[in-house]
């Protein structure tokens, strides 16, 4: 049976937040060519902030993810326009025309992204 949507996340996924204070980089390789099902079409990026301060981690009130679509050439971007001393949730899946497959979470390790 063939699926129509990834069954493999995008792969060595690094996101870089020290280089300014409202911007996140992000970079990423295509899942294995094996495992995409079809045509890839791009990646989805959904981020939220979900702290704000420097040393006491205030938590916010939850916010909607703001969502990426990017083409499939692309393997970075660049989340600009963010909020200093926050800390935010990013993941990140690769799609075909019938859906996006599994979502790589880069914050799962505990590991938030602060700027």
């Amino acid at each position: 049976m063939i699926l129509p949507v990834p069954s493999e996340q995008p792969q060595n996924v690094y996101a870089k937040d020290k280089a300014s204070a409202t911007v996140i980089y992000l970079s990423w390789e295509r899942p294995p060519e094996h495992t995409i099902h079809g045509i890839l079409r791009g990646y989805y990026i959904w981020y939220s902030i979900i702290s704000l301060g420097i040393n006491d981690k205030t938590p916010v009130f939850p916010q909607d993810y703001r969502k990426k679509q990017l083409p499939a050439a692309y393997k970075n971007d660049a989340l600009t326009d963010l909020e200093s001393y926050a800390t935010y949730d990013i993941k990140i899946a690769a799609f075909t025309s019938k859906g996006y497959g599994p979502i790589k979470d880069l914050s799962s390790s505990k590991r938030h992204f602060v700027v």
